[in-house]
């Protein structure tokens, strides 16, 4: 079984780097943002990473193929990821650009040299500890990128793209994190194991060691395979002609959109907040979208966009609220609880019990009674 894995593995390299670099250069002809180049860039440099296994003898007897598809190239996925979000978001200066492309440069600069020019000079041990040094190296590119990345995805991508459009971005992000983050730690463990370096743990302690960086190692290898196709098809179904089936056309909230939700957030707090228009429990997303002189559409965008609750839900929460506070008011101290729910904008005594147990976690009856032994017990503090 294993041995006919192996056989197949080479052909499942061979064909998941060429969709890879199919898609790379789909986006590279598609008319689209300068993220969408970013992002076919990662396709190839995921693509030619598993051409470098399926093609490893002739890739280390020509330094043009070496330069190709030789080891290396997957320490530019931090900054080019980064490059991807920044540009979904805002502009991305030269000075930048030139910047974060310097740092993996360098590494793989001096991976090139060491590996093909210097490599037979070396003997063994001296050549475990660069191979050491090379996978710290990259271990503290990649947190670095990451910390950049990641800020860089909560501060820009989250206030200006739609909750979809931001899953979408977030779930690409931890998937190659995860793989990026652990997989230098796997290389470091396999190459002390592979050169005995782990040899002095003594009987099942050594096998243990032995077994767990072996299956460690194999499956973070493994995880790559899938990721390889997970990015595959999420930029695929970023090409123009495929994303509108599965995201509106506009992902990205411009500075137009944001001064419009400023004005419907001042007039939501007068409706609402001030004339508590959800008092009326004959108020619908029509009828209060021809409150606000909006459409009904962008009433009900608003809300997923900038209060992140449907309007049914962001209503029932305001009454819920209104609720608690009317309990003791004096005001309201010969009405029940049903009436005072009537009088708040719940429609019927079930829809007020149902709702108010699903935002508080508890029955309106059984809040009453807390907040009345609170009232007592803060009386009973009281000095006389």
């Amino acid at each position: 079984m294993a041995t006919n894995l192996s056989s197949l593995l080479p052909g499942i390299q061979l064909i998941l780097g060429a969709q890879l670099i199919a898609v790379a250069a789909l986006h590279l002809l598609a008319k689209g943002n300068r993220s969408k180049v970013w992002l076919s860039i990662l396709c190839l440099i995921y693509g030619l990473w598993f051409f470098k296994h399926v093609f490893a003898y002739p890739r280390d007897e020509s330094l043009m193929l070496f330069l190709l598809i030789g080891p290396g190239k997957p320490i530019f996925v931090g900054a080019i990821l980064m490059f991807h979000y920044k540009t979904l978001t805002s502009h991305l200066s030269r000075q930048a650009l030139v910047f974060h492309l310097s740092i993996p440069a360098v590494y793989y600069v001096t991976l090139v040299l060491t590996r093909f020019f210097l490599k037979d000079h070396f003997s063994s041990e001296f050549e475990l500890l660069i191979s050491i040094g090379f996978s710290l190296w990259t271990l503290a590119i990649f947190w670095y990128y990451f910390f950049l990345t990641h800020r860089e995805i909560i501060i820009n991508a989250k206030t200006v793209l739609i909750p979809r459009a931001y899953s979408r971005v977030r779930l690409l992000f931890y998937s190659l994190y995860f793989f990026l983050l652990q997989i230098p730690l796997w290389d470091i463990l396999d190459k002390l194991d592979k050169h005995g370096a782990l040899n002095g743990f003594d009987g099942w302690l050594q096998v243990a060691s032995g077994w767990v960086i072996a299956l460690g190692y194999n499956a973070a290898y493994g995880y790559l395979h899938f990721l390889a196709y997970f990015v595959f098809l999420y930029s695929l179904s970023e090409l123009p002609y495929l994303k509108k089936y599965l995201l509106p056309r506009q992902t990205r909230i411009d500075d137009q959109s944001l001064a419009k939700q400023n004005e419907l957030n001042r007039k939501l707090s007068k409706f609402l907040y001030e004339d508590k228009v959800f008092k009326n429990p004959n108020l619908t997303v029509q009828s209060f979208a021809a409150m606000m002189d909006i459409s009904r559409n962008e009433l009900i965008n608003h809300f997923k966009l900038v209060q992140k609750s449907t309007f049914k839900d962001f209503i029932n929460r305001l009454r819920v609220e209104e609720v608690k506070q009317l309990i003791h008011d004096d005001h309201y101290a010969k009405y029940d609880l049903t009436g005072i729910a009537l009088e708040c904008g719940f429609s019927s005594k079930s829809t007020f019990q149902r709702v108010f147990k699903e935002k508080e976690g508890m029955t309106p009856g059984e809040f009453k009674a807390r907040k009345a032994e609170m009232l007592d017990s803060n009386r009973s503090a009281e000095p006389v």
